[in-house]
Formats: C-alpha cells, structure tokens, sequence
C-alpha cells in the first residue's frame, strides 16, 4: 500500500530548475531510499514533500490525500517529519526540552510523556543526559536527539536527510542499525543518504537521482549488485 506518492514534480530553487518530473512511491512500512550524487536534487525532493519549497508542477499525496497546497504545520499534524541535514538542534535548551519541542503539535502533546518514554528506550543515552545542555552533546548523541525530536511527533512518515554525516564509523553502524529498529515498530521510513553501501543494504527500495531526474530504481540489494549503476550515477 502506497503511503506517498509523489506525482510529476517539478521544482525550481532560486529560480533555477532543480527537479525535473520527478516520481517515486514510499510503501507503508518500507524503508525508501533517494540516492545519487551531490547537487541531484535530494534535499530539494525532502523539502518539497513536507512543504518547506512549493512545486512548480506535480503533485504529493499522502495516506490518499492531496497534500501539495498544505502548509508544513498541516503536514506535520497529518504525521510526516522531517529531521533535516544538520541537526538544527536548540543548543542551549536541554535534552528534554529539545525532545518536548517535537510534541507540540496538537496531535501529540497529550501522548508527550509516553513518547518521550519511547524515545528514551530507543536512546538511553538521552535519559542519561536528558538535563545536558544539547550544545554539549558529542556529534552522534546531537544526531540521537534530533531523530529522537522527531520520533516524538508520532509521525507515520520519518525522512532523514544524512543522517550520518560527519559522525565516526561506529557511530554510524550503531545509527543504521536505530533506523532498521525504528522502522521495525512500525515507522516508515524516506532516507537521503551519503553512504550508499549501508543505505542499500537496509532500503527495500530506492531510487536514484541524478541532475533532478530519476533515472533507476530498485531494490537495495539490486543496485548494490549492479556495476552499471554504481559507476554511472553513484560514484560507487
């Protein structure tokens, strides 16, 4: 069952084209991956979907509703977030007060406390440093928080722009494996990711962008398996 389906899309960025009749769909309970080289159009694609960038064309359905006129409140209350590349943590509030912020949708604020219980399960190093300053916290504990901020949404829809940018190796083998975790409660799942072995290897489905367009699909294991791929659009 399709959860979203992005139709068409074309977006402009500072008034140039940068997507191009984009289309792709995200199966409900998957983990979907968008794939390609720097400046293909990826983060333009996340932000189109949870509304941050207005499509020139094209359209983005979400649980069977058109959602392409919706503000990015609207969307967020519908259940998708987006966690975005960098963190964009609030350095000098603590780590409860960080996780507390992605429950204020209306939606949510009754469940805070068992959402901030869940998070804490899945990331015990927050409950031990749930009154730190998040500013303080080592790179892969900020990018804990950050997901852990959007878990706290409730969302039905989870997109992760690079999450493992700038993190150590162990650190980012220990993230893949949250992921895979987190999807296997139910969560789906919309990544964009720089390191294409580990992306492939969890994503039951990806597509590749290259210049704006889409130009293969698959499954992970698929493209991990074909030369032509790797070389032509992943650099791999």
């Amino acid at each position: 069952m399709a959860l979203l389906q992005v139709n068409s899309l074309s977006v402009y960025y500072n008034g140039i084209q940068v997507l191009w009749d984009a289309s792709f769909t995200v199966e409900k309970g998957s983990i979907t991956a968008l794939v390609g080289s720097n400046s293909s159009g990826k983060s333009t694609t996340m932000n189109t979907v949870v509304g941050l960038l207005k499509p020139a064309s094209g359209s983005i359905i979400f649980q069977e509703e058109e959602i392409t006129g919706l503000g990015v409140y609207q969307r967020v209350e519908r259940g998708i977030c987006l966690v975005p590349e960098g963190r964009r943590i609030f350095p000098h509030l603590t780590v409860k007060e960080n996780l507390e912020i992605g429950s204020y949708v209306q939606r949510c604020r009754r469940d805070m406390h068992y959402s901030l219980e869940w998070v804490y399960d899945l990331f015990p190093r927050l409950k031990e440093r749930n009154k730190q300053a998040a500013g303080t916290l080592s790179g892969g504990e900020q990018q804990m928080l950050a997901i852990g901020r959007g878990l706290m949404s409730k969302p039905t829809l989870l997109m992760l722009d690079e999450p493992s940018i700038g993190l150590a190796p162990v650190i980012v083998n220990l993230l893949f494996e949250l992921i895979v975790g987190i999807n296997n409660k139910g969560v789906t799942i919309l990544i964009v990711e720089q390191n294409l072995q580990k992306t492939l290897q969890i994503a039951q489905k990806v597509y590749v962008l290259e210049t704006g367009k889409i130009v293969a699909e698959g499954r992970g294991e698929e493209l991990l398996d074909c030369e032509d791929i790797k070389k032509a659009y992943l650099g791999m």
